[in-house]
C-alpha cells in the first residue's frame, strides 16, 4: 500500500482506538467507513479486524469481573456467530457500491438513532428472550459489514447495562465475531495478504489509541465524546452513500 494509506490507516485506526478505549466502540464504525472509500470494504474490514481482536481480547480481561452479571450474553453469541457465515457471503457476492451504501446507510441510521430523543428500555426478561433474535442481526451485519456495534451496543444499552458489563459484552462480542470472519475472509482469499499485513502495523496507533482513551475516560465528559464520535461517523458515511449512488446512476 502507499504511505499516503498506511498514514491514513495510522490516523483512523488510532482515533478509532481512542474512542474504542473511552467508551467500548468506535474503531470499526469510525475506521471502516473511512477505509473503505478508498480501498473498498472488504478490505477495510479485513484490516480494522486484526487490530480489533487484540484491544477486544484486553478489555475482555481488563473487565472480567462483570462476566457474572451477563447471563444473556452465551446465546446473544452463539446465535450471531451462526449468521456471521451468511453475512459473509453476502460481504463476498454484493458489488463493492452496494456494500458501501449499505454500510453508509446502517452509520447514518445508527447515528440517527443516538441523537434522537427516542430510549429503548428492556427488562431483564423480555432481553434474555431477545439476545438470540439481536445476536443473529449483530453477527450478520458482522459478516457483511463488520459493524456488529450497530445492533450490539444499542441492544446492550437498552438492557441497562452498567459500564463494566457493557464494556465487557462489547468486548467479547467484538472479539469472537472478529476471530471467526477473519478466518472466514482469509480461508475464502477475500483478505490479501497486504491487507493482514497493514493490520499488523495497525496494532501499534490502535494500541496507543487505547492507552489515551482509557487515560482520559474519566476526565472527559461522555457527551463530548458522544458528539465527536456522530460527526467523524456522519463525515465518513456521506461520502460512502454518495460515491455508491453516483457509480449506480452512472450505469
Amino acid at each position: 500500500m502507499s504511505l499516503t494509506i498506511l498514514a491514513l490507516v495510522a490516523l483512523t485506526i488510532f482515533a478509532g482506538g481512542m474512542i474504542k478505549g473511552a467508551v467500548g466502540l468506535g474503531l470499526p464504525m469510525i475506521a471502516i467507513p473511512v477505509l473503505s472509500i478508498f480501498i473498498g470494504v472488504p478490505q477495510a474490514v479485513t484490516i480494522v479486524a486484526v487490530p480489533m481482536a487484540v484491544t477486544n481480547a484486553w478489555q475482555m480481561w481488563q473487565f472480567r469481573a462483570a462476566r457474572h452479571g451477563v447471563r444473556f450474553l452465551p446465546a446473544f453469541l452463539v446465535a450471531g456467530v451462526a449468521a456471521i457465515f451468511p453475512g459473509t457471503w453476502l460481504l463476498s457476492q454484493a458489488s463493492g457500491e452496494y456494500l458501501e451504501l449499505a454500510l453508509g446507510i446502517t452509520v447514518l441510521g445508527y447515528v440517527g438513532l443516538r441523537l434522537s430523543a427516542v430510549e429503548f428500555h428492556l427488562s431483564e426478561r423480555a432481553g434474555s428472550r431477545l439476545a438470540p433474535v439481536v445476536g443473529f442481526g449483530a453477527g450478520f451485519l458482522q459478516g457483511a459489514t463488520g459493524l456488529s456495534g450497530v445492533v450490539g451496543a444499542t441492544y446492550f444499552h437498552a438492557i441497562g447495562l452498567v459500564r463494566q458489563g457493557f464494556m465487557f459484552s462489547l468486548a467479547s462480542m467484538f472479539f469472537l465475531f472478529i476471530m471467526i470472519q477473519l478466518a472466514l475472509l482469509v480461508g475464502s482469499g477475500i483478505s490479501t495478504e497486504q491487507s493482514l499485513l497493514t493490520g499488523v502495523f495497525a496494532l501499534l496507533p490502535a494500541g496507543i489509541g487505547l492507552f489515551i482513551g482509557n487515560a482520559i475516560a474519566g476526565r472527559l465528559e461522555r457527551r463530548v465524546f458522544d458528539r465527536l464520535i456522530y460527526l467523524v461517523l456522519m463525515a465518513s458515511a456521506v461520502p460512502l452513500i454518495w460515491s455508491s449512488l453516483t457509480i449506480m446512476a452512472g450505469r
